[in-house]
This record gives C-alpha cells, sequence and structure tokens, in this order.
C-alpha cells in the first residue's frame, strides 16, 4: 500500500482539500482560484477568524503574516507569494466575501492536515497570536514575539514570563482563538497545554 503519513502529505493531496476546493471553485466561477491561493486561504482561515473577531482586519496586515507564515510552513523562499500591493489587498477582499460560508469546511481541512503534528499545531497558535497583536505591534514583529515566547515554552524551565503576546488581547480575541484550537483538536495533544494555557 502506498502510503504517506499527514507529515509527509502536502496539503493539496488530502482528499478533502480537493473535495472543498472544487466545491469552492464551482461557487466562484467569477474569479479563478488556483489550488496554491486555496492553500493560503486554508492556513490562513484561523487568522481572518482572529482579525475578524474585534474589528481589527487590516489588509496589509493579514497579507504580511501570511507571507511569513507561508514560508515557514514549507520551509522554502520558493513559494510564489506575493508581497503586499494592490492585487493581493483585492484577492484578499474577494476571499472574505462570503468566508463565514466556507470557514467551518476550511477548519476542517486544516485540521486533517495538522493533525499529530505538533510542530504545524503550534504553528496554528504562532498565526492566530500574531494576527491578535498585528495592531499592537508591526506585523513581522508581532510574529517574532509570538516566536520568541514559543521558543521559550520549549526550551525555558518554566520561570519565564510567557505572557508578553496575550496580554494585549482583548477577550474576544482570546475566546475566538481558544475556541478555534478546540474546533482543531489542539486540546488533544498534550503537548500543547501550556501554550493553550496562557489563554484562560
Amino acid at each position: 500500500m502506498n502510503y504517506k503519513s499527514n507529515q509527509l502529505m502536502e496539503l493539496r493531496e488530502f482528499s478533502s482539500f480537493q473535495q472543498v476546493y472544487k466545491e469552492y471553485s464551482s461557487k466562484h466561477l467569477d474569479c479563478y482560484i488556483a489550488q496554491e491561493e486555496f492553500e493560503a486561504l486554508v492556513l490562513s482561515t484561523p487568522m481572518f477568524m482572529v482579525a475578524k473577531a474585534d474589528g481589527h482586519l487590516a489588509a496589509s496586515e493579514i497579507s504580511t503574516i501570511t507571507e511569513e507564515i507561508l514560508k515557514m510552513y514549507s520551509n522554502s523562499e520558493d513559494l510564489p507569494l506575493e508581497s503586499e500591493n494592490q492585487e493581493s489587498t483585492e484577492e484578499f477582499n474577494y476571499f472574505l466575501n462570503d468566508f463565514d460560508h466556507w470557514k467551518d469546511k476550511l477548519l476542517q481541512v486544516l485540521k486533517e492536515y495538522i493533525a499529530q503534528d505538533t510542530e504545524k499545531q503550534r504553528l496554528t497558535l504562532i498565526m492566530m497570536e500574531a494576527v491578535a497583536n498585528a495592531h499592537h505591534h508591526n506585523p513581522v514583529t508581532a510574529i517574532q514575539l509570538v516566536l520568541n515566547d514559543h521558543t521559550h515554552s520549549d526550551i525555558i524551565d518554566g520561570h519565564e514570563d510567557l505572557t508578553t503576546s496575550v496580554k494585549n488581547m482583548s477577550e474576544i480575541e482570546k475566546n475566538t482563538i481558544k475556541e478555534i484550537a478546540q474546533k482543531l483538536g489542539l486540546y488533544n495533544n498534550p503537548a500543547l497545554q501550556r501554550d493553550l494555557s496562557r489563554f484562560n
């Protein structure tokens, strides 16, 4: 049997991805959506949800963070990522037009993709934290602050203050992150309990 673990499969190789991609494409005949763009949409779904939670939704912030996160996922600089420009802003707004209708399906695809992969699950938390802090810092700084906290949580003995990126969040942002984490099954991973406890 030709089997690949989730850790080795590309997102577009999942049947769930292909199914939702075809469904999404059939509903958006007015604008062709490449699989690469749809992959970015799936990976960015938690960020969009957090950004929409308190109304601080800025295309420039999400665009920058999306690019950085996709680089982290791919461990490569070779992805055809667009820097912030008018075209990427228009695509961002297009995706958001009926995002609420698709978000649960996109989360299910993402849940399957990151299942049993602690690194990708933790990266999902980093995505959400960075967006929640993007209106307090510039996007790249927001990412770095959260990365620093999560690196500490892995290698420090527990005496560090790991609340830097959480203390500025609104309650609705914290609750949204917890709700998404629940939907993605992150609470089922013992290795993430310390990371998740920061939102309590």
